[in-house]
């Protein structure tokens, strides 16, 4: 958030450079774009990011340029000019450009980065307004998914919130460098979230909701690509997610565990992934949007152990989990089990499915499930649910949907069975958005 001068010099900024990079400016087989909106410093002025490149070579120089300076802000007519002046200069040899700093071929400054640079006490008052926000509307949305899914929802997603609501251009262009959005549950942490209507004979449990996606996951963040997202997993409708997973629906389908457990760590962890990056091509630099995200996310770090506290110790963490086709299972209490299986494994099972017809083993194994939830033992039930629906074959889907259910009912998982029941019945939606959206 800035003051309501700057706000506007920033507006005006953004319209300037919306004209001049529309697209990328063509000169023959060279390219100049700036693909992300320009954002304020308070040190320097208006900056954005600019490249330049061939077809043939795709890489060239990238870099951090200050459009409009602070001293020029309240009369930016002559920078803009400048500016496009230089880009008709361009055009007279653009490849030979190719081989020099974006700075010297646009008579622009580029942006050193040093932690001062990004220092601004109306960020960080900005953060705070928006972490008094989320934690106050916090009871509200978590009433809301209780509602709804049946679930507790832990306090760190305020957290995330409030970073996310905080952001300013810099910092929210540094999410597109992450590959990483908010979306799922998160989305009733925004203004008028807890109001969406969801679309006519839909249910609000399959947002987001891919087809081979556990029940136990419910998501709340959107990745890279692939359909990659990621969902806090339940083993328990009773107790808090005990852990954060992920699963490229585009791909595998395969769900599995990530190292850290809360958003604000999930998303910190991979923006210093990045920025140390060893792999790292020489002729590009470090993103300062992607610098000024991880500053942000490691600001809200204190507040978001402080959430973790307040939720209490989180059960089956660091519990053993059955191997399942498709990824994590959830925690199954001993009592669920009758007996170890001999000579079966998930590769030996992932056999019997793929065949056309249901072989003579794989009906035994549905009856003695069938058996075993009979006597209170509903663990083989449930690995055969969860992976058909993994498997996602038409031949076992009925009966897949039957053994997960009533495993997850047997322990006493119902809301896991809803949410199971539901996806079920609405699998082949086209999209995974169930609300309206204006």
């Amino acid at each position: 958030m800035h003051t309501p001068e700057i706000t506007h010099l920033i507006l005006r900024a953004q319209e300037r450079h919306a004209a001049l990079f529309a697209g990328p400016i063509e000169m023959g087989d060279v390219s100049l774009a700036s693909f992300r909106p320009p954002y304020y410093l308070a040190a320097l002025g208006v900056c954005a990011e600019l490249q330049l490149f061939s077809r043939d070579d795709y890489p060239g120089p990238i870099a951090d340029l200050v459009l409009v300076p602070s001293e020029a802000l309240h009369a930016p007519d002559d920078a803009w000019a400048a500016l496009e002046a230089r880009i008709e200069q361009l055009r007279s040899d653009p490849r030979a450009a190719l081989a020099r700093p974006l700075s010297e071929t646009l008579g622009l400054r580029e942006i050193v980065y040093s932690p001062s640079l990004l220092a601004d006490p109306l960020r960080d008052q900005a953060r705070e307004r928006s972490l008094a926000k989320m934690k106050e509307r916090f009871a509200a949305v978590e009433a809301k998914v209780r509602e709804h899914f049946g679930l507790r929802l832990p306090r760190w997603t305020a957290v995330l919130a409030a970073c996310f609501d905080s952001l300013d251009e810099l910092e929210r262009a540094g999410l597109g460098h992450l590959g990483r959005s908010p979306a799922g549950v998160m989305d009733y942490f925004v203004d008028g979230g807890l109001d969406r209507k969801v679309r006519e004979g839909l249910d609000p449990r399959l947002e987001m909701r891919f087809r081979r996606d556990p029940p136990e996951m419910v998501s709340f963040l959107w990745g890279e690509g692939d359909g990659q997202h990621f969902g806090m997993f339940y083993d328990d409708p009773a107790e808090l997610p005990a852990r954060i997973v992920s699963n490229w629906a585009r791909d595998t389908g395969e769900t599995g565990c990530d190292d850290e457990f809360t958003g604000i760590s999930l998303m910190l962890q991979r923006a210093r992934e990045r920025i140390a990056d060893p792999y790292r091509d020489a002729r590009e630099p470090i993103p300062l949007a992607l610098r000024a995200l991880e500053r942000a996310l490691a600001w809200f770090v204190r507040a978001d152990e402080a959430a973790v506290s307040e939720d209490g110790p989180v059960p089956y963490r660091r519990d053993a989990r059955v191997q399942l086709l498709g990824g994590v299972s959830a925690v199954l209490p001993q009592s669920a089990f009758k007996r170890a299986r001999d000579n079966q494994s998930p590769d030996s099972r992932y056999a019997e499915y793929k065949k056309k017809r249901p072989s003579r083993l794989l009906l035994e194994w549905f009856d003695e499930a069938r058996e075993e939830l009979a006597k209170g033992k509903p663990a083989f039930a449930y690995v055969l649910g969860r992976e058909l629906h993994w498997f996602d074959g038409d031949a076992h889907r009925k009966v897949g949907a039957e053994l997960l259910i009533a495993a997850y009912r047997a322990m006493g998982r119902d809301a896991l069975a809803e949410i199971a029941r539901v996806h079920t019945e609405k699998r082949d939606l086209p999209s995974v958005g169930v609300f309206e959206r204006e």
